[in-house]
């Protein structure tokens, strides 16, 4: 305690003698002192402002975050391949069917329960096929039979599979350039 009752006397005695130096402000005493090194610096013209101006605007700058490209996927090589060129060529929109039952094919072998993209073909004699596709396998081929009819369904794009009888259903196509039915047997 002695110690800061010393301190705070010989601050105050001492201080009016700093106080005359200071009685233009703090910065006053600096004087001429040049902080920016003024041999260095020159004055610069406005034609040699715009040229520098010009100079920096024709710079072609990177951007800060340039677009990578989208690294290949795994099977990119497989799509390319011929098995899947067939598949390429159908329709983007081909419709999938939802086969609730085992189904026989022209073969006679089983067509299990799922889910498969279907196409409906029309040569140039006029016979109709149905072909049932599952990942970029075909798995199954049908004769189908075109019609006239809407075959009862509101949209003019549609694929309906219903019951014909107790041992075969009946699944109907509609598009823009034709209507037709296949008639399967279940199995």
């Amino acid at each position: 305690m002695k110690k800061l009752i010393i301190i705070l006397t010989a601050l105050i005695t001492i201080s009016p003698g700093f106080a005359d130096e200071f009685d233009g402000g703090l910065w006053d005493n600096f004087g001429d002192i040049n902080f920016y090194n003024s041999d260095k610096q020159t004055a610069v013209s406005d034609e040699q402002f715009d040229e520098t101006i010009e100079k920096v605007k024709s710079k072609k700058r990177k951007p800060l975050f340039s677009p990578k490209e989208p690294k290949k996927m795994k099977g990119e090589s497989y799509q390319q391949s011929n098995e899947t060129e067939l598949i390429k060529g159908i329709n983007k929109e081909t419709p999938v069917l939802r086969v609730p039952y085992e189904l026989k094919t022209v073969d006679g072998d089983t067509l299990p329960i799922g889910h498969y993209q279907t196409e409906f073909e029309k040569d140039d004699k006029g016979y109709v096929t149905m072909k049932l596709y599952q990942a970029h396998y075909m798995v199954a081929q049908y004769p189908a039979q075109e019609t006239e009819e809407d075959l009862y369904d509101e949209h003019i794009n549609y694929l309906t599979l219903e019951d014909f009888d107790e041992n075969k259903v009946k699944i109907n196509y509609g598009s823009m350039d034709f209507n037709a039915f296949a008639i399967v047997e279940r199995k």
